[in-house]
Order: structure tokens, then C-alpha cells, then sequence
């Protein structure tokens, strides 16, 4: 004799690469049975929002995403210091620049209790990279910035020279004599390249590619914060949160 065993099929998923979303699929082989009055996961019915568009997971691998194709070594940020003022504008705040380019913005509920201090994130924009100094005969010579590792200083490692047109050129770093000891190389350049100095100098890697549930990205230190702090903003002010945040 048979027995009544009601069951769902369960549920795989995977990211999807051009939309950032998890996209499920039935898994036939792995069947859950239906069960009466067991416990589930926690939730608070007030925080769910029928009008709700898009995840704060999405927010994030978007704002993670335009992050990522505006490269910013050391002194050279403003690129992508004007993408995320233009970002923390579009969401209705006052952003502004402090006296060393640093963004600076509040998202205050006035119904937030004014005795409890502000909270306040803070991310670096910047990564590793070089900056180019001087150039002679179509041989720049490439200051290191910030936590460039030993081994591209002394050995070759690809790169890209960013113009202030915007044009990116693929170049190589070719390793000299003390270089270890003065954190600089030399890249040998194309003919006529319009340079002015410092000129940034990126490292030729992945600026943001979803791999599965793994995320690679040649700087996601720490435009991985700088994404999380903005997602985070947008939510607060789309749930109308009582904080005080920086």
C-alpha cells in the first residue's frame, strides 16, 4: 500500500551576470516534504515592503558595479568621487567636499532621537596603482602608490595608462635597477601619447565580473565599503529609518 507523502521540489539558484539577480531553478532530485505547523525563519511583518523594487543586494552589485569602472589610484579619485556625489545627490542629500576631497554627507530622520550620537561610515576610494612622473624617449617612469606589492616591482605586470581624455593604454611595467628600493618602474609607451603628470596608472585586471557567488574585481578595497555605505544610505531613506547617520 502507498502512503501520502506531499512534498516541494526544491529550489537551486545561481546570479545572474548581466542582471546581478539570483535566478532559481526546480531541483526534481532533491524533494522536501510539506510539513504542518514547523517552525520557520524570523521575520517582523513591519519591515516588509510590498512596494519594494529592488533588493538592497541588487543596490549593492550596481553600486559596486559603476564603482568599479571608474579605476582611482591615490590623488587621482575625482572621477569617482564625482560618481558617488552624484549618486548620494540623486538620493535627495547635500553631499559636499571637505578641504582634502573627502565626501561628506548626512541622512538624518528628524523623528530619530536627537540625545543618541550620529553613527558615521567611512570608506577609502583609492587602490594600488602607480603615477606616472616624467617620460623620456617613450619611457615613463611610474611612481608606486599605496600597498603595490614587491613582486610588481620586480617583475613585469600589465597595466593601464589612464588619459585625461578618458582613452586607457595598455601598457607593461618593465622593472629597473632599485626599483624595489624606490617603489618606481618604467613603461615603455607608444609614440605621441599626451601625458601630463602625475598621469594614474591602474593595474590591467577585472574591473567587476560575477562569477557564480564569487565577485572579482581588481579594487574591491575598499569600493566594496564605499558600495555597502551607499546601499545602506539608500535603504535607510527608502524605509524611512530614524537615524542619524554620516
Amino acid at each position: 500500500s502507498g502512503s501520502f507523502r506531499p512534498y516541494v521540489e526544491s529550489l537551486s539558484g545561481k546570479r545572474d551576470p548581466e542582471t546581478y539577480m539570483r535566478v532559481f531553478t526546480l531541483d526534481p532530485n532533491n524533494k522536501i516534504p510539506i510539513q504542518f505547523f514547523s517552525h520557520g525563519d524570523p521575520y517582523k511583518f513591519k519591515n516588509f515592503k510590498l512596494c519594494s523594487i529592488i533588493t538592497p543586494q541588487l543596490d549593492t552589485w550596481q553600486f559596486l558595479r559603476g564603482l568599479g569602472l571608474r579605476p582611482a589610484v591615490p590623488f587621482s579619485e575625482q572621477t569617482l568621487a564625482n560618481y558617488i556625489f552624484s549618486i548620494l545627490s540623486e538620493l535627495g542629500l547635500n553631499p559636499t567636499y571637505d578641504t582634502y576631497g573627502n565626501i561628506v554627507a548626512r541622512y538624518r530622520n528628524q523623528s530619530s532621537d536627537s540625545t543618541q550620537p550620529p553613527i558615521a561610515f567611512v570608506a577609502h576610494m583609492d587602490h594600488p596603482g602607480f603615477e606616472i612622473v616624467e617620460s623620456n624617449n617613450s619611457v615613463a617612469v611610474a611612481q608606486a602608490l599605496g600597498g603595490v606589492p614587491v613582486s610588481c616591482l620586480s617583475a613585469p605586470a600589465r597595466v593601464l595608462v589612464l588619459l585625461p581624455d578618458g582613452r586607457r593604454i595598455s601598457a607593461e611595467t618593465r622593472p629597473i635597477a632599485e626599483g624595489v628600493r624606490s617603489r618606481t618602474v618604467q613603461i615603455p609607451l607608444p609614440d605621441n601619447i599626451p601625458l601630463t603628470y602625475p598621469t594614474p596608472v591602474v593595474f590591467d585586471l577585472q574591473e567587476f565580473l560575477l562569477d557564480g557567488d564569487l565577485l572579482r574585481m581588481r579594487a574591491l578595497d575598499d569600493l566594496a565599503g564605499c558600495a555597502t555605505i551607499l546601499s545602506a544610505i539608500e535603504r535607510l531613506m527608502h524605509n524611512k529609518i530614524k537615524t542619524d547617520v554620516f
